[in-house]
């Protein structure tokens, strides 16, 4: 399910991709759940074998091998404000991506994906259990081709081709790049457009020495209009080793001799190359003799190199049932350990490792120090495969010299640790004097589960108690929660351990944790987003969502969730958080006052609406808890905010005015429905924009007989052109709410111009509040409009960047491209199939128009003058952005949105 990417390994093994939507992976020979995540496994053909290889992946959208035996892909984002990925997909490795970021919207879109930058290159905010990407590049990653060696000049050898689809030709189409070794890693170099203005979903080299691509032509949706083309260099395609490739792939490897297979082992094309391996290892123990001369005796590396997994494969055969017993196959690669090239050092490791055999453990401890750091990662990996514990000395000293500086080292001896250490020994790093060392314990005690990774909670290092934090909540180690609670006494202000410490004393759930969790929200030094959050749950405890508040997952607690515990821990010190505390705090303090209904809180939540000293969002809070409460200060309270000098005061008042209290405390209840409607007939004629705005969406939730006439006067002057544009839109939808006034809605619908495809949304122009279109933008997945474009620094390259487009554009045409997107492509993204009276027809995009000409960029012709009146018919592609957006949002939201974008200058 979610299948992604398929390749074969250079060992011999299908290699697949799925996302993180995957619900599980079957094969013959059993069934392996999806962690969560996008994921990496493999298996031998026939589907034995079968193992999670790496995780932490959103959507790898296909898989490629360089000529080294290095895997990589490219990952794609979540919509979020973050960035897709180029990744290096190390043995055992975690990118951080779990489904669960992608329901998380407070305190940040993602959560910890963002705030803890795990999407990010390497960086110290990122959790040291991930492994970062190379690079983030592209918008939209699909298909990955590495270039097989022939076809084209020197100068492609080791290139690597990723696809970049953004739904419009425009703006899509191939990069290019080479890789050179950064540390354990690599880094990207030399990366350029190499095919551009086509919506490339995938590119592959063919056998004939030609680059195939696929195109989707435009969209996201199927069109019918999907082509195939062919890019070759007229001065190689004909050169003999691409022809040769050619002639060798199509016949095939099955009938040649050994010899000439040992020859291949070492052709300039990886193909032919892989072939000849795979032919000789199905050969069995018969083709040794000429895979280990490959092997061990040669200037051409690729020879050696494919004799190695060949050797390997052969193996893997031999000993499918005797698992540890002496193979003369591996014997040779032993000494390949401490070859004078790197690649042969490399994988010979890899080879060593996934046969677990036994005999090469000297020489794989050895290799733990050697001088290339990608060598030193793969040997400790291997090291760590054999299982044994006396493994376990060379792999701290592997860490200790590495001290945390690449975290595709530290990764391998964490791996490694995991695969070989017994507990004791994980344990008993909690005294090493090496951080890095210990932070590789915690590490693999996360990879294992370990209740005594809590051990690791008192660390001198703040690094290592963060990563045990992490572990405990994030997995979580149900066992190890208590201790992760008890922190809460310790002062830490490092949000990525405050927030998991309260987390946990919420998730533990008794009344004990409760009184902790209050006792932090009044402790006067620690973080005020901290006391804050703590208040938050204690709010939130009675009605339990499910969702884990730090990694989105779905995780109801095991505990029976009552009020009693909450509002007892919280009534002692509430009124101290309503007083004398920062904003925040005492903001969180009035919701949950007024949620967990403490009655006491009443008059201090009194003064803080009178006083005027507050934020308007605190005072909205203590107004909002008075009325839950049903409080005898709510009248005298809401006579105040009715008069406050800020304008969401006043309409929040406005609206709680109309509205019954769901409890009453005792004392003067509010003045009821009918003098409301009254002051809100009042605000209607003299109150601001907004105000008025936010009384006639009042109004129209009022149950009271008297509203329908006032609403109908409106309607009336509506009709007759009287009303303000930005009111129009809120007379219409508080109209709608009330049935006595359905002929009325009914006329305006029947008068709007059948020829206008804006005219149901005009009322949308003016009127909107930027900061709820700036969250719509940001924040609403279902139209996801930060994952295309770009505004205030934010957001994808895949449409235009919306800053300053409406110094060139008014807002029609904002709104048009919102609920028309096809109706008027943005220059520079205007995809068009142009057929000539000739026959002939072009695909491109329009660069520039006159009465005489049209200058297309087509990606099969370049550029491109066409005469108009040689032009037989024209036909416009799609617009990347989908159609439909004016049924998903509301006209409300569409007005917010126009609005953000209308201030964009």
């Amino acid at each position: 399910h979610d299948l992604h990417g398929l390749a074969w390994g250079p060992d011999g093994k299908l290699y697949f991709s799925i996302g993180d939507r995957g619900a599980a992976i079957a094969t013959s020979a059993g069934r392996v759940g999806n962690p969560d995540c996008g994921a990496v496994f493999r298996c031998n053909p026939d589907g034995t074998e079968l193992e999670m290889i790496y995780q932490g992946l959103r959507n790898p959208q296909d898989l490629v091998f360089d000529e080294w035996g290095n895997l990589f892909t490219g990952d794609n984002n979540s919509d979020g404000g973050d960035q897709a990925r180029w990744t290096y997909l190390i043995e055992g490795g975690d990118s951080g991506w779990r489904i669960g970021w992608q329901f998380l919207e407070r305190p940040n879109p993602r959560g910890p994906w963002n705030s803890e930058k795990m999407w990010h290159p390497a960086n110290d905010a990122q959790p040291a259990y991930v492994t970062p990407p190379i690079k983030n590049i592209t918008s939209g990653p699909s298909g990955v081709s590495y270039y097989p060696g022939t076809g084209l000049g020197a100068d492609w050898q080791g290139t690597f081709t990723l696809c970049d689809f953004r739904g419009s030709s425009a703006g899509s189409g191939i990069v290019r790049f080479k890789h050179q070794p950064k540390g354990a890693s690599f880094e990207i170099v030399g990366d350029e457009r190499f095919i551009w203005a086509v919506n490339a979903t995938d590119g592959h080299w063919g056998p004939d020495g030609a680059f195939w691509l696929l195109d989707w032509f435009d969209g996201w949706e199927p069109v019918g209009k999907g082509r195939i083309y062919r890019f070759y260099d007229p001065a190689t395609i004909g050169d003999r080793s691409v022809t040769e490739t050619r002639d060798l792939l199509k016949a095939g490897f099955a009938d040649r001799p050994a010899r000439q297979l040992g020859r291949l082992l070492g052709h300039p094309n990886q193909r032919v190359r892989q072939g000849a391996q795979f032919e000789l290892a199905s050969r069995g123990p018969e083709a040794v003799g000429v895979l280990r001369s490959a092997a061990t005796s040669g200037a051409n590396v690729h020879a050696r190199l494919h004799g190695i997994w060949g050797l390997g494969q052969v193996a893997r055969a031999t000993r499918a049932t005797a698992r540890g017993a002496s193979s003369p196959a591996l014997d040779a690669v032993v000494p390949l350990l401490s070859d004078a090239d790197a690649h042969v050092r490399a994988n010979a490791a890899r080879v060593l490792g996934d046969a677990r055999y036994p005999a090469a453990h000297d020489a794989l401890a050895a290799a733990t120090t050697d001088a290339d750091p990608h060598v030193r990662a793969l040997a400790t990996i291997a090291l760590g495969k054999l299982g044994r514990r006396e493994s376990v000395a060379a792999i701290r000293t592997m860490l200790a010299a590495n001290a945390d500086a690449d975290p595709h080292l530290r990764h391998a001896g964490a791996h490694a640790l995991y695969l070989a250490a017994e507990v004791d020994d994980l344990v008993a790093a909690v005294n090493d004097p090496s951080e890095a060392v210990r932070m590789g314990a915690v590490l693999a005690l996360r990879r294992h589960g370990r209740n005594e990774i809590a051990l690791f909670l008192r660390d001198a290092s703040p690094r290592v108690v963060a990563e045990a934090a992490r572990a405990i909540n994030d997995l979580p180690i149900p066992g190890a929660v208590q201790d992760l609670a008890r922190l809460i006494g310790e002062p830490s202000d490092n949000p990525v351990v405050y927030r998991r410490v309260i987390n946990a004393n919420y998730r533990f759930g008794t009344a004990g944790s409760a009184k902790a969790l209050a006792a932090y929200a009044g402790r006067t030094g620690a973080p005020e987003a901290g006391r804050a959050e703590a208040i938050e749950l204690l709010a939130d405890w009675p009605a339990d969502s499910g969702r884990d508040r730090i990694t989105g997952l779905w995780r109801p607690t095991a505990f029976a969730r009552r009020a009693k515990e909450p509002a007892d821990a919280l009534r002692p010190v509430v009124n101290d958080l309503l007083a004398g505390q920062p904003d925040r705090v005492r903001a969180a303090a009035a919701r949950a006052a007024g949620t967990l209904k403490i009655a006491e809180a009443s008059p201090a939540l009194a003064a803080i609406v009178t006083g005027g000293q507050s934020t308007p969002a605190t005072r909205i809070a203590a107004l909002n808890a008075l009325f839950a409460l049903g409080a005898a200060e709510l009248p005298t309270a809401l006579e105040a905010a009715a008069a406050d000098a800020d304008e969401n005061v006043r309409k929040t008042a406005a609206k709680l005015s109309v509205e019954v209290p769901p409890a009453t405390a005792g004392g003067r209840a509010p003045a009821g429905p009918g003098a409301a409607v009254g002051r809100l007939v009042g605000i209607l004629d003299s109150g601001s924009l907004a105000e008025k705005q936010n009384a006639l969406a009042t109004l129209a939730g009022v149950a009271d007989p008297a509203v329908d006439p006032v609403l109908k006067a409106w309607m009336e002057r509506l009709l007759a052109g009287q009303v303000a544009p930005e009111l129009q839109l809120d007379v219409l939808d508080a109209a709608a709410k009330r049935p006595a006034l359905a002929a009325l809605v009914e006329k305006q619908e029947a008068a709007l111009d059948g020829n206008d495809p804006l005219a149901r949304w005009r009322v949308c122009l003016t009127g909107g509040s930027v900061d709820e279109g700036r969250k719509i933008f940001r924040e609403r997945v279902e139209v996801s409009c930060v994952r295309c474009h770009k505004a205030e620094s934010e957001g994808g390259e895949v449409g235009p960047e919306l800053n300053g487009l409406i110094n060139r554009r008014d807002r029609a045409y904002l709104l048009e491209g919102i609920v028309h997107p096809n109706a008027s492509i943005a220059e520079g993204f205007e995809n068009i199939l142009i057929t000539m009276k000739s026959g002939v027809f072009y695909a491109g995009i329009i660069k520039s128009e006159t009465a005489e000409t049209v200058e297309l960029l087509s990606p099969e012709d370049g550029l491109l003058k066409l005469k108009v009146s040689e032009i037989e018919e024209r036909e416009k592609g799609l617009s990347g952005m989908p159609e439909g957006f004016g049924d998903v949002l509301s006209r409300q939201d569409l007005r917010h949105l126009v609005a953000y974008l209308a201030s964009l200058k």
